[in-house]
């Protein structure tokens, strides 16, 4: 990408980029397997800038792993035309990469950071964690409030009160630590990104 001019024009001054995302609009972000490609190969490429046949190309190989050589034409024209008309501007207007749609090239900003915080993945049936974490809390005030008042039948000592405790956080941390690493999103569901 070395024939790439190393910058694009600051674009800081336009409207809505000091302003931070909301959550909706970074889930509407993250809900197109597309701009989530995007934004994956430009966090990962050594590229500062990148063109768009680059990233036509990883969107298209991720679509179509079972092409063996160079993805057929009217599978790489339905994504180029899907990231040049919708996705890339949404991203530039959001402010999470420039694009310079005339030259065909674009990079990511540092708003791209804030986007990746929102990846967790919460499954259908399964309650978020924050709840988990209050509900633990407040399970552990009601051991500690009956223990401190010594009502029947919940009242233990005061060992008891720290080790249970401390074995529900532990579990609930060792939990929580399990399944966001197996919620991230693998590196089996993208093409490698190459130099």
């Amino acid at each position: 990408m070395s024939s790439l001019s190393s910058e694009l024009p600051d674009r800081s001054s336009r409207s809505g980029t000091d302003a931070e995302i909301s959550r909706d609009q970074v889930f509407d972000v993250l809900s197109n397997h597309r701009r989530i490609c995007t934004i994956r190969y430009l966090k990962e490429t050594d590229e500062e800038l990148v063109s768009l046949r680059d990233v036509v190309d990883y969107v298209a190989k991720t679509e179509h792993p079972e092409a063996e050589g160079q993805v057929e034409y009217n599978d790489r024209k339905s994504v180029y035309t899907a990231l040049r008309q919708t996705h890339l501007p949404k991203l530039d207007e959001l402010g999470i990469i420039e694009f310079d749609k005339s030259r065909g090239v674009m990079q990511l900003t540092d708003r791209a950071n804030h986007v990746q915080m929102y990846l967790e993945y919460v499954p259908e049936n399964d309650i978020p964690w924050h709840a988990h974490y209050l509900g633990v809390t407040a399970l552990s005030g009601v051991l500690v409030a009956t223990t401190f008042f010594d009502l029947y039948p919940l009242a233990v000592g005061w060992q008891t009160v720290s080790i249970v405790c401390f074995l529900m956080l532990a579990v609930s941390a060792l939990a929580h630590a399990y399944y966001q690493h197996g919620s991230r999103l693998a590196d089996t569901d993208f093409v490698p990104v190459e130099d």
